[in-house]
C-alpha cells in the first residue's frame, strides 16, 4: 500500500521484465491503469526505437554485482506515455532477489518541466552572455569587493593583456594609465552602495584616449552583490 500511494511513479518487473506492480502515480505519469499493464513487458513503457536497448541495459544490470543504479546517469532517458507522447525520465532501479526469484523495481520521476525550466535559463543565459560580450563599451562585472568576475571584449581592448578573473579592475594593466586611484575610490563606494561616474585617460599609441566610467553597485536582498562598471570612449 505504501508504494501503491507514493508520490513517485513505481514500476516493478519480474527477471522477464513483465511487469507485476505499477503505483497510482505511474498510472498518472503513463496513462495506464494497472490492470493494463500488470503482466505486460515493462518495454511498453520506452519508446520504440529504445527498447532493444533498455532490455539489454536491464539484463546487464541483473548480472552485475550493484545492487541499485541511477539509470539517469545516461542522457536521454525517456518514457513512452500510451498516448505515445515521450517525455525525460530521473530514473533508479533496484533489484531484489528472494527465494530465487528477482525482481526489478523503478522510481521514476517526470522531469519535463524541471528540464523546459533549465532550457529557458540556459537561453537567457546565452542571449545575457551576447549582449555583455558584443556590447560597443566595455564592461566588467565584479564582486563587491572590487575582484573581476567577468570582462567583456571592449574592456579587454582597453588594456594591453594579460586580462585576469580574480584580481581588481584597478590592478589590470590599462593601456597608458597613470593613476587608478579614481577608480579603486568609485569602485570601493560602490562596494557600500553608492554609484558613481567620472573621466579618465587613456593612452593608445601614444594618443589620448578619453573614457567615461560609470560604477553601479548591483543589490539583492543582502545588499551589494556586484558591481558593473562600464567604460565608453568619450
Amino acid at each position: 500500500r505504501i508504494l501503491m500511494v507514493a508520490e513517485d511513479a513505481i514500476v516493478s518487473a519480474d527477471a522477464h521484465q513483465k511487469i507485476i506492480l505499477f503505483n497510482l502515480a505511474a498510472e498518472r505519469m503513463f496513462g495506464y491503469r494497472a490492470e493494463e499493464v500488470i503482466g505486460q513487458p515493462l518495454s511498453i513503457l520506452i519508446p520504440l526505437a529504445a527498447r532493444a536497448g533498455h532490455g539489454r541495459q536491464v539484463e546487464a544490470f541483473g548480472a552485475a554485482r550493484d545492487a541499485s543504479r541511477m539509470m539517469s546517469e545516461r542522457p536521454g532517458v525517456l518514457g513512452v506515455r500510451r498516448s505515445g507522447e515521450t517525455f525525460p525520465l530521473e530514473a533508479t532501479i533496484t533489484k531484489v532477489e528472494a527465494a530465487g526469484a528477482l525482481t526489478y523495481t523503478a522510481h521514476l520521476r517526470d522531469v519535463t518541466t524541471r528540464n523546459e525550466v533549465r532550457d529557458r535559463l540556459l537561453e537567457s543565459e546565452r542571449r545575457t552572455r551576447a549582449v555583455f560580450d558584443h556590447a560597443t563599451e566595455g564592461l566588467a562585472l565584479l564582486d563587491r569587493h572590487g575582484l573581476v568576475l567577468e570582462i567583456n571584449h571592449a574592456g579587454t581592448a582597453l588594456t594591453s593583456g594579460g586580462v585576469a578573473t580574480g584580481v581588481a579592475l584597478w590592478e589590470l594593466p590599462w593601456l597608458g594609465a597613470g593613476d587608478t586611484a579614481p577608480l579603486r575610490e568609485a569602485i570601493t563606494h560602490a562596494g557600500s552602495g553608492v554609484g558613481s561616474a567620472f573621466s579618465a585617460e587613456l593612452q593608445r599609441g601614444g594618443v589620448p584616449l578619453p573614457i567615461e566610467v560609470r560604477v553601479t553597485p548591483i543589490r539583492d536582498d543582502g545588499g551589494v552583490r556586484y558591481i558593473l562598471v562600464e567604460g565608453r570612449t568619450a
